[in-house]
């Protein structure tokens, strides 16, 4: 009954990412900005992180989109629902 209004992708099992995949996760944030739904990323490892940065995804879904834990996210979430 809800909407979606974010999506967090728990990130801890993400090694790297190539183009192919910041270009994917490009596309899907688009898909999801149309839609009004936000995306975040939980507990991305330090070279994930740096990879990120360097496809220039850390600045389309915001460096405040990115949690040291799934609970950080998640209380997040709720501080902006409040």
């Amino acid at each position: 009954p809800e909407p979606v209004r974010e999506v967090l992708i728990p990130a801890q099992q993400i090694n790297d990412l190539d183009s192919s995949g910041a270009e994917q996760l490009t596309m899907l944030l688009g898909e999801f900005e149309s839609r009004g739904v936000a995306l975040s990323f939980a507990e991305a490892e330090h070279k994930l992180r740096k990879a990120i940065q360097r496809s220039g995804l850390e600045e389309k879904v915001g460096a405040d989109r990115f949690y040291e834990s799934i609970e950080k996210g998640v209380q997040a979430f709720v501080r902006r629902q409040k």
